[in-house]
């Protein structure tokens, strides 16, 4: 990762992001269309080792994660394109080893990340004039039980006029150990409209529980890992995968650095 910005508001960022070690309730089939998805990694020693793991869809396109039911590591698999990894780091398979993606390897393929999440359209706000033509994409990765999200979204809601951008909401939770942590997450993403639920559980009002939907409770989780987000909230320039920081005590500033126009 680049520079590291990081959210000016009063209580600053609210906690680092821990990779998801929590199997999901929904998992997919052990086939994909073309196929064993861990056939390419044979020859590494990758497959045999998480094979027998659940595999779960990501909300980035085309990868899969296989998270440990023992709280070690998940490991994240894109099959087209013969990369695996953990939060370490991802690594391409190269005459049937695995080796590290380093510098501008790695920051194309996280770049290539930001452009293949693909939340529900019911996650996505389109603020300004409510049209989503012309706006500039922009990856939330936020928590409900954060503080520094909450007043985020706040000046969000005071500045939505003058802001000419979609976000992308990717939610997580800071204390994902907290009795109601899972239930609240599926609530919140299986709700007819998320991004209101979400508003409630920060306020900390009580949810309507949500019908099961095939979200993972902990989908966003694992988007905010392979984004390689450091903290709640954190975004990220859909495009070019880069994040996207400004002072908040500052209008002027935060409208043009969210916006992408250079502040003067």
């Amino acid at each position: 990762m680049s520079k590291i910005h990081t959210w000016f508001l009063a209580a600053s960022a609210c906690a680092l992001i821990a990779a998801p070690a929590w199997p999901a309730a929904a998992a997919a089939g052990s086939d994909s269309p073309g196929g064993d998805p861990l056939g390419v990694f044979d020859g590494t020693g990758l497959a045999g080792q998480i094979r027998g793991r659940t595999r779960i869809d990501t909300q980035v396109s085309g990868i899969l994660a296989f998270p440990d039911p023992h709280e070690g590591a998940t490991w994240y698999v894109d099959p087209l394109a013969r990369i695996a990894g953990t939060r370490d780091g991802m690594m391409r398979v190269e005459q049937g080893h695995l080796v590290h993606l380093t510098g501008a390897d790695d920051r194309r393929y996280r770049r290539d990340i930001a452009r293949r999440v693909n939340v529900p359209v019911a996650q996505q706000w389109v603020l300004g004039d409510g049209k989503p033509q012309g706006k500039r994409d922009l990856i939330l990765v936020t928590a409900y039980d954060c503080e520094a999200c909450s007043e985020l979204q706040e000046r969000l809601k005071a500045n939505q006029a003058k802001l000419n951008v979609r976000l992308h909401f990717v939610f997580g939770v800071v204390d994902a150990d907290a009795d109601d942590a899972k239930q609240t997450l599926r609530d919140i993403q299986c709700a007819k409209k998320p991004i209101e639920a979400y508003g409630q559980a920060a306020g900390e009002n009580a949810l309507a529980h949500a019908p099961r939907c095939d979200i993972p409770a902990f989908a966003g989780g694992y988007v905010a890992t392979l984004l390689n987000a450091p903290y709640y909230p954190s975004v990220f320039d859909r495009e070019s995968g880069e994040m996207v920081g400004t002072d908040a005590r500052q209008t002027d500033r935060f409208v043009s650095e969210l916006n992408g126009v250079a502040h003067r």
